[in-house]
């Protein structure tokens, strides 16, 4: 697979996937009970890598949390739909209940690490400063 360089992807588990060929076996009347079991499996997830040059997430889409404490999430428009939807879909009035705080703190990271690019230092940790400052002597260092 690799050698060829064509890479398989399975969303929905690669488990619940095998499952539509013993469809007896795995407690399935027919195809259909088996294919709504996994869009449902595939449709339930989400995942986006975040970059540490962007605010708030990465190019295709984007977490801000608002002054009430809810969330809005901004993502990029498939190439397909732009026409319809705009160039991004926006998801307001967000509410994350189960640790919310991990977020929180990853998105304060993010806009200390925006704010340190921009110069703006005074909101940094003593940890996050050093870093900074140890980064820019490599990069002189290294010039």
């Amino acid at each position: 697979m690799l050698e060829s360089g064509k890479l398989s992807v399975c969303f929905g588990s690669k488990d619940l996937f095998h499952k539509q060929f013993e469809l007896d076996e795995n407690g399935y009347k027919n195809h259909d009970a088996w294919r709504r079991d996994f869009l449902a499996a595939r449709n339930t997830d989400y995942f986006s890598k975040g970059a540490k040059d962007e605010s708030g997430g990465n190019s295709s889409a984007i977490i801000t949390r608002t002054d009430d404490g809810r969330y809005t999430i901004r993502l990029k428009s498939l190439t397909g739909i732009e026409d319809k939807h705009g160039r991004f879909i926006q998801i307001p009035d967000l509410i994350f209940p189960y640790k919310s705080a991990l977020l929180d703190a990853a998105i304060e990271a993010n806009h200390a690490r925006i704010a340190a690019w921009t110069g703006d230092v005074s909101k940094l940790g003593a940890r996050q400063s050093a870093n900074i400052a140890l980064m820019r002597q490599k990069q002189r260092d290294y010039i």
